[in-house]
């Protein structure tokens, strides 16, 4: 399951899931893409009793990225991605000043750990 939330006047949050086929269903859920790119990303454990925590972890992602050189991508969502019953990974999404091999920031270091793009 996905959390997708679009910044803006009004914040649109979204509750997901990813579709494995192409098939149509029955249930007439709107269909929609999450943008791909670069986004800088960390894990939270045991989230459940974290959710109050949930958008200070968000911007604390966010300046650690911007304080490795990164710039944010206001044009695509912040994601929340449950790997797991006890296990978050947010995502916020940068672009790189320096334009390198599209590659998603790991933000405690700073470097390059490979792409998610949702």
């Amino acid at each position: 399951m996905y959390g997708v939330l679009y910044r803006g006047d009004p914040e649109r949050y979204f509750a997901c899931v990813r579709l494995d086929s192409e098939a149509l269903d029955d249930l007439g859920f709107e269909r929609a893409t999450v943008p791909g790119g670069r986004y800088g990303r960390r894990l939270v454990c045991h989230w459940n009793v974290k959710i109050p925590e949930l958008p200070g972890l968000f911007h604390a992602l966010h300046a650690d990225l911007i304080d490795a050189g990164y710039l944010s991508d206001m044009s695509r969502p912040l994601i929340e991605y449950y790997r797991r019953s006890d296990e978050l990974l947010i995502m916020v999404p940068v672009l790189s000043a320096d334009n390198e091999a599209d590659t998603s920031p790991d933000a405690k270091t700073g470097r390059p750990t490979g792409r998610d793009s949702g």
